[in-house]
């Protein structure tokens, strides 16, 4: 990710519709950045989220955008 935050970089991978941050639940500031390189933004199937965990372990975070059934 770059060091615009979370918001940025959602807009720019799901640029069909603006992303408000309303609409973004999840538990870390999305304009602040931590940082180059600090961070990335996987998109998943439901069924890998565990692996997914266990391998980020305290690091993970889910993202969700409300708008229909998208999820980071």
């Amino acid at each position: 990710m770059d060091q615009k935050g979370i918001l940025y970089e959602l807009n720019e991978l799901l640029s069909d519709d603006e992303v408000m941050d309303e609409q973004v639940m999840v538990d870390l500031d999305v304009h602040k950045s931590s940082g180059p390189s600090t961070c990335f933004i996987v998109a998943y199937r439901e069924e890998v989220e565990e692996q997914l965990r266990e391998r980020a372990g305290e690091f993970f975070h889910v993202v969700e955008i409300r708008r229909g059934q998208a999820r980071a």
